[in-house]
């Protein structure tokens, strides 16, 4: 992940190869132990490459952390010669002219902390329990949590008013700043259910499938053509329901298999939704 402004360019990745106390370890400028390693061990240690654009020079830090520590795009803020991180449940506020540091821990901490977001009341932090806002000292103003795994791929949207996010479950969440909740949708399940029963070949399969999944008029009718749909032109259901296909199986077997390979492969791939396929009477 990499961080810039105007003087310094910073990026962090993780140290995989490192180990501690031993001798065969890259050499590093600084070691900032996030936790105590000697007493608690550690499973997840980042390297930082600090590159100054004025002076054209850098130095190396490495980072020991916790297993559950990650970096994610939002995980810094890196504002003139400061640079805050937030790994696990800890804060690195590094002064980066001088080349020092403090550390803070957030306050009797919930699960893991993921991104943290500079405010004009000091700092928002969300982890995957709960968002908690602290001042410039970094002490709690409050924290807001519900029943809900809050982090998602979503990331967190600030404006005067409020705070909005959409969780793990896919719940939007509005905060106020004072830490109210102000709205809260819990996300319903999107199902689409195909009756397979009346269709006896692969034409009939695609003029089916185009009216049920909302595909465009201009849409080929074939699988190249629903391969290009599903990954750019339309959202597929959380769940498509299958009714009958066993029926259609046993006397389209290729035209059907076809169909299940090409939802398999998009299954398989990060960037899209899932969508669970069912497939009723399957045999």
């Amino acid at each position: 992940m990499v961080f810039v402004n105007d003087k310094y360019e910073i990026t962090v990745g993780r140290a995989d190869s490192y180990s501690i106390n031993s001798v065969d370890n890259k050499h590093y400028d600084e070691c900032i132990e996030v936790i105590d390693a000697d007493v608690h061990g550690h499973d997840t240690c980042y390297e930082m490459e600090v590159f100054s654009l004025e002076k054209g020079e850098s130095f190396s830090i490495i980072l020991l952390a916790s297993y559950c520590s990650k970096v994610f795009e939002n995980s810094g803020i890196l504002e003139d010669d400061v640079f805050c991180l937030i790994l696990g449940n800890r804060i690195i506020k590094m002064d980066l002219m001088e080349f020092s540091y403090v550390m803070y821990s957030i306050p009797e901490p919930v699960g893991t902390y993921y991104e943290i977001y500079a405010c004009d009341r000091g700092f928002l932090v969300y982890g995957e329990i709960e968002l908690v806002l602290l001042d410039k000292e970094f002490s709690e103003h409050w924290r807001y949590c519900t029943q809900d795994i809050l982090y998602g791929a979503d990331v967190l949207h600030l404006n005067e008013e409020f705070i909005s996010f959409t969780d793990f479950d896919g719940n939007y969440h509005e905060v106020d700043w004072s830490g109210n909740q102000r709205k809260y949708e819990k996300y319903v399940p999107r199902i689409v259910s195909i009756n397979m029963k009346s269709v006896k070949t692969p034409v009939e399969f695609q003029s089916t499938i185009k009216q049920a999944l909302g595909m465009p008029d201009f849409y080929g009718r074939n699988w190249d053509a629903y391969w290009d749909a599903i990954t750019g032109l339309i959202t597929l259901p959380d769940e498509l329901i299958l009714d009958g296909w066993h029926e259609y199986k046993s006397i389209q077997k290729e035209d059907a298999e076809m169909f299940e390979q090409i939802m398999k492969k998009y299954n398989a791939l990060n960037e899209y939704k899932h969508c669970e396929c069912v497939y009723w009477n399957y045999v």
